[in-house]
């Protein structure tokens, strides 16, 4: 079981758009989700991520994934004394 939670804040937005059945043209596909004070806790591990906070956006143009573009620009939790705080672009 996994246990997720986010008690002081989050944005969750997913958008398609380019839909065209006519010109049998593939949609595009933009997801955008921010975290705040976020926890993630699973039966198996001994420690939660605990104050995670995330800002994650990824754009699919046309359905090709080689267009995918993943970014995190802001991702930091803790783990007991320990943490990560870091940031991901790819393109």
């Amino acid at each position: 079981m996994v246990l997720v939670s986010f008690p002081l804040g989050y944005f969750l937005c997913i958008a398609i758009s380019g839909l065209d059945t006519e010109e049998n043209k593939k949609p595009s596909v933009h997801f955008n989700m921010k975290i705040r004070e976020g926890f993630v806790a699973h039966e198996n591990t001994p420690l939660p991520a605990r104050n995670l906070f995330l800002n994650f956006d990824t754009r699919l143009p046309s359905l090709d994934v080689e267009q995918l573009a993943v970014k995190i620009d802001s991702i930091y939790f803790e783990v007991g004394k320990d943490f990560l705080n870091g940031n991901v672009l790819l393109n």
